[in-house]
């Protein structure tokens, strides 16, 4: 049935009715008694195309009674009259949409017919078959070129004039508002040859839908914001000129100055870009067109399809346009090169404010020198800043309340949030608390900084390991000197804020605010251990970085990849933890080919990349010796995990067994830990070995069970078992032949 449009397709329905009307005359008379005219093209058609004159417009003329008559088109709309008496076609009318449609993509008069005729056959499918039987062939059921000329324009000049709203570069075709496709029977039509096909998205629109196109869904989000201009977390400086910006730009677009505005936005993630555009659209009382441009690079269309569809969204909705993620096109490929130059151009075309987020600041060289383009710094607020904002949120939460153990100078320092972030981890941790105690329902220090983990930015996940921290202080064993140190650490992450910020040492140091750490020594000594007792004492996350993904043979790529994983952990708030460092800060070494200067390259980069982080960076390596020196000179902490001695080895082994394993009195641990040179992680081994072992023969663990897991952890080490280290229980293994 189609949908009920009578205001819009009433003048529609009135020129085609009269072009009806005039079609058997334009047949002639033995073109109308054919009942299969348009199916064959008889005798006296051919005779009729031949004798119409040159520059005629329309279809066929006929000749009635022998005399010559102009075709159905030039007797509608073509008959020569003064200028002034040409009837003007006008099928849009006063209709808003069609109406904001052309005001938007600046279309003709022509080019709105064009829309309405289009349309038609997208609401009612009588329409069909109407323009079969204008087209003399009722298979050609959408309007072609050819037809929208003839029914639209006016004399010869007129068509031809007419004509270049099909061009590429016209309106109609630019703004993919209509779509030219050719007769599939056609195997080089002309242009006259092409149907007409309205764009989905622009059907939409006039019939009052607000979707957004199909093809950029995935990509494209409309929001409303929800950030007011008081609770936007920047400083008071920049909130000020962004007002008066916004307001000039306002000013001069009614004083007809320009009307269009690019403000870019660079930033780490989470510095609350998106909430600088949310709160100035929010005091417009306008929403927001967010679009996710390295999304908008994966959909099935090209790339500069893509853009222009986006910038056609904002436009058919007429709200600003928000674009994340800019950085996605200034990568070294085709793909974004592309999807860049046709950015630019619809920079240039766009009015309204339109704006830009990336983590760097973008000066386009030789383009948008006509049009304003701000680059605006936003960066994660400070230390007071933050702590003000977790203290504002948390007096809002009145029941079910807050423990008094909750430290939100810890958050503060713990957490480089946006105002938005520390939002989200609030309400996070509120529910948190709900389902860990419904009593109470209070929130407690561990829901916050729980909440705080969930909502830092994890992309680090598909570079790295994520451990989850599960040893505490008690689980080590360490001389004392070294568990101050790593408590030291603890110290300087736990309280930087503190020094840096209050006490002022932020302006004394341009770079390496930074905590670095390197722990030492042979494998099984514990150092990542420690690395997890530091990210559980902290409440932070801990990820290992694996270097088989980082260290390429190719030239350059393992710069990329440690900026990637350096670039992604500056808003992860984790700990990244490089285990095997010296397969990636070894010394430098004599320049004697190409791979050796470039291998230098990469250690000075790496080098300067550490000075510049001010995260937490833990590096484990087996040979300290290994390890430039440069590198280790520039390391706040060196912590050295000795072989342990036979008195650690011990406490080893009486903190390795679980309270819940059953185990014999004879187990004679002193000998054990006198006898066997073993390292914390070789005596781990060990003691699961043993445990499995007991299991399988019973429910207690025995001496006998510790021996014979010793022997096997021997074996993987290439060690022989002899009567000097197994002495009195050597019999143990030669019953099961297994001695030396």
């Amino acid at each position: 049935m189609g949908f009920p449009m009578p205001s819009l397709l009433t003048p529609l329905d009135h020129l085609l009715a009269e072009a009806v009307q005039s079609f058997p005359a334009a047949r002639g008379t033995d073109g109308a008694a054919d009942a299969f005219h348009g199916l064959h093209v008889p005798a006296a058609e051919v005779e009729r195309l031949l004798a119409r004159s040159e520059g005629s417009a329309g279809a066929t003329q006929g000749r009635p009674n022998g005399k010559s008559q102009p075709g159905i088109f030039a007797r509608l709309l073509s008959t020569p009259k003064p200028a002034a008496e040409r009837p003007a076609v006008d099928l849009a009318g006063d209709d808003p949409a069609l109406g904001r449609l052309a005001r938007a993509f600046g279309l003709s008069a022509f080019d709105l017919n064009v829309v309405v005729l289009a349309l038609a056959v997208e609401v009612d499918l009588k329409y069909e078959r109407v323009f079969g039987y204008l087209q003399d062939d009722l298979t050609r059921r959408r309007p072609t070129v050819d037809l929208a000329l003839a029914l639209l324009g006016g004399d010869a000049d007129d068509r031809l004039a007419n004509r270049a709203a099909f061009d590429a570069d016209a309106a109609l075709l630019r703004h993919n508002l209509v779509a030219l496709f050719p007769d599939p029977h056609d195997v080089e039509p002309s242009l006259l040859n092409h149907y007409l096909k309205l764009d989905d998205r622009v059907v939409d629109h006039i019939l009052g839908e607000v979707s957004i196109d199909a093809r950029i869904r995935t990509a494209v989000k409309l929001v409303e914001p929800a950030v007011a201009w008081p609770e936007l977390g920047i400083d008071d400086d920049t909130k000020d000129r962004l007002a008066l910006l916004a307001l000039g730009q306002h000013a001069r677009a009614g004083e007809g100055g320009p009307s269009s505005l690019v403000i870019q936005l660079h930033g780490p993630d989470g510095a609350g870009k998106r909430a600088v555009a949310e709160a100035l659209c929010h005091c417009a009382e306008t929403w927001l067109l967010v679009i996710g441009l390295a999304d908008l690079l994966r959909v099935d269309l090209p790339p500069e399809t893509a853009i222009r569809l986006a910038f056609r969204e904002a436009v058919l909705l007429q709200t600003p346009l928000y674009l994340d993620g800019l950085d996605a096109l200034l990568a070294d490929d085709d793909r974004a090169r592309a999807a860049l130059r046709v950015l630019i151009e619809q920079l240039e075309q766009i009015s309204g404010v339109t704006f830009l987020a990336g983590r760097s600041a973008w000066a386009p060289s030789g383009a948008l020198r006509a049009k304003p383009i701000v680059s605006i710094a936003v960066s994660v607020p400070g230390y007071a800043a933050r702590d003000a904002l977790w203290r504002e949120e948390l007096g809002d939460i009145e029941a079910p309340g807050v423990d008094s153990d909750v430290d939100v100078g810890h958050l503060a320092g713990q957490f480089r949030f946006g105002a938005a972030q520390i939002r989200d981890a609030v309400a996070t941790a509120r529910n948190r608390a709900l389902w860990r105690d419904p009593a109470s329902g209070r929130v407690a220090m561990d829901d916050l900084l729980a909440a705080g983990r969930m909502h830092s930015h994890h992309k680090l996940g598909t570079i790295a390991t994520h451990i989850q921290p599960v040893y505490g202080w008690d689980d080590i064993v360490l001389p004392a000197d070294q568990l101050r140190q790593l408590r030291e650490i603890c110290h300087a992450v736990r309280y930087r804020a503190k020094v840096y910020t209050d006490w002022g040492f932020d302006r004394k140091l341009a770079r390496g605010k930074g905590v670095n750490a390197l722990f030492a020594g042979p494998s099984g000594t514990g150092k990542t251990m420690a690395a997890e007792i530091i990210a559980r004492d902290l409440g932070l996350d801990l990820f290992k970085i694996d270097l088989s993904s980082v260290v390429s043979k190719y030239i350059g790529e393992t710069e990329k990849n440690l900026e990637r994983i350096f670039r992604e952990a500056q808003t992860s708030n984790a700990i990244l933890f490089f285990d095997e460092a010296d397969a990636l800060f070894g010394k430098r070494s004599e320049v004697k080919d190409a791979h050796d200067r470039y291998a230098n390259i990469e250690i000075s980069y790496l080098l300067q990349r550490m000075e510049e982080y001010d995260g937490v960076v833990i590096l484990a390596t087996n040979v300290k010796k290994n390890l430039d020196d440069a590198f280790v000179r520039r390391l706040q902490y060196t912590v050295d995990f000795p072989f342990p001695e036979e008195a650690d080895r011990l406490r080893i082994w009486r903190k390795i067994w679980p309270d819940a394993m059953p185990r014999d009195g004879d187990m004679d641990l002193a000998f054990a830990a006198r006898q066997f040179r073993l390292t914390g992680g070789n005596i781990k081994n060990v003691a699961v070995a043993a445990a499995f072992l007991g299991a399988a023969e019973g429910d207690t663990v025995r001496m006998a069970h510790l021996i014979h897991a010793t022997r096997r952890e021997y074996q993987k080490m290439g060690k022989l078992c002899t009567e000097v280290e197994f002495g009195p229980y050597m019999h143990v293994l030669e019953a099961e032949g297994g001695g030396a």
